[in-house]
């Protein structure tokens, strides 16, 4: 086979597992739900050598229920997915202000500072 041959074969492969495997809108906000889940239980984890009792246990698991419904409304009214077949970006609307905040493929989502950055100046603050 000729080189030109073996290259498109292996470029339309790759295309093809990418469109196969791009994750949809329910795998971009399954993964964000728990990148931001993480997320608030590292900040409402107690500091190590600090001392814990049952109150602050308890309210630690109050705030994480309370915290999950929270996000999971978040999550559904803020976040929605630009599908490009081979590539799908997560996007996130606050504040009437839309933020790409990642990027799906190869059955992945991965994401940018921006959500970080988005997190802490537009969820933790206000």
């Amino acid at each position: 086979m000729k080189k030109g041959v073996i290259t498109f074969l292996v470029i339309a492969m790759i295309t093809g597992i990418a469109a196969l495997t791009n994750p949809n809108q329910t795998r971009h906000k399954e993964v964000l739900r728990n990148r931001i889940k993480e997320y608030i239980q590292q900040s409402i984890a107690p500091n190590e050598g600090e001392p814990t009792d049952e109150w602050s246990e308890a309210g630690n698991a109050i705030a994480q229920i309370l915290g999950g419904a929270i996000i999971d409304q978040i999550i559904e009214q803020a976040v929605s997915t630009e599908n490009y077949v081979i590539f799908s970006l997560t996007k996130l609307t606050l504040q009437g202000e839309t933020k790409t905040i990642g990027i799906g493929a190869f059955g992945n989502v991965y994401f940018t500072k921006e959500l970080e950055r988005t997190f802490e100046k537009d969820v933790i603050v206000n």
